[in-house]
């Protein structure tokens, strides 16, 4: 488990979900294929996202911009399981307090 998360409790379920969620990507061929056919399929929901995103970022609403690459990544690859948390990205200059507020936003973004 990331040490970011070792203070928090019930998200195991969550972080098994995501991570479940996420084999896909060990799957090359077929996280293509689906990722091809799902922007195709949904590609002015993709562009909405990717600029709402962009906005959430620059105006430092980190919480939302988190939201934001949740929904891409599911529009692109597919919901989580019913029944998953990726390692934290590079900061890019955003101050390490807004990691949290990004990582809420991703699993509140996954889980609803």
């Amino acid at each position: 488990m990331q040490k970011d998360l070792i203070p928090c409790h019930g998200l195991d379920s969550d972080i098994e979900r995501i991570e479940l969620w996420a084999s896909i990507l060990e799957r090359p061929e077929e996280l293509g294929e689906t990722v091809t056919y799902n922007y195709f399929m949904n590609k002015k929901e993709i562009q909405g996202d990717i600029a709402k995103e962009s906005s959430d970022w620059s105006t430092g609403n980190y919480f939302d911009a988190g939201v934001d690459v949740a929904n891409l990544a599911t529009t692109l690859i597919g919901p989580a399981p019913a029944s998953v948390l990726m390692t934290p990205t590079p900061t890019y200059g955003v101050d390490a307090r807004e990691v949290n507020r990004i990582l809420a936003g991703f699993i509140y973004g996954m889980t609803g």
